[in-house]
């Protein structure tokens, strides 16, 4: 899985992907190789600390940073490239990818105000009744402004859970005034994680599809 997440990232970046690897890191390094950097989370505390593991690599080198998950092989070239072009013409310093679906996956919700604006993300775990019912869902994918990630960063507040979640970047943009822009796929598969042996059977079924049309 991997392998498939960071061949599209550096398709579309046309960089070498910075891998955040932490249990069995030295596994997944001999797998991969030379075809990525790597940055070390010895401690799990969560997706944000995940990704200022990777800040000594990249700050002051890139004007964008693109975070996506491992676990999610589905995802094509042309939507991180689509991703990436819409930062670079937004003004603010978030774009994140979404979702509209029936089956929410445990995706967090897209909160948006009355103006269609993206206020918040809420994980599902914390969500309230209304807010379940809402269909537009995180699909964990974001294109950030780097130096505004690497200042945001510590500004992450450590959860009841123990863990510094990415997604309160988006409250801490909000909060400033700042703009968060939300892309759509049109297909909900492409963003597929893979949590357990039913999705990775589903991903293998929508990869052979996808064999059998380009075939």
């Amino acid at each position: 899985m991997v392998a498939y997440s960071i061949m599209s990232a550096q398709a579309a970046t046309r960089t070498k992907p910075v891998v955040i690897v932490g249990h069995k890191a030295e596994l997944v390094m001999n797998y991969l190789g030379d075809k990525a950097d790597y940055a070390i989370q010895e401690k799990q505390l969560g997706t944000g600390h995940a990704v200022q593991q990777a800040e000594k690599l990249l700050r002051n080198k890139y004007d964008y940073v693109l975070v996506l998950s491992a676990d999610m092989p589905l995802l094509t070239q042309a939507t991180l490239t689509q991703l990436l072009m819409a930062q670079m013409a937004h003004s603010g310093p978030i774009t994140m990818l979404t979702v509209i679906s029936d089956n929410p996956r445990g995706f967090g919700r897209v909160i948006r105000n009355p103006n269609h604006q993206v206020r918040a993300i809420v994980e599902e775990a914390v969500a309230s009744p209304e807010e379940l019912l809402v269909k537009e869902l995180n699909a964990g994918v974001y294109c950030f402004t780097a130096t505004w990630l690497w200042e945001a960063l510590p500004q992450i507040k450590l959860s009841p859970k123990g863990e510094y979640f990415l997604t309160d970047l988006v409250e801490i943009a909000v909060k400033a005034g700042l703009s968060v822009q939300a892309m759509t796929l049109p297909d909900p598969m492409e963003a597929l994680g893979i949590n357990t042996q039913e999705h990775l059977q589903e991903a293998e079924m929508q990869m052979e599809k996808l064999q059998a049309l380009l075939a």
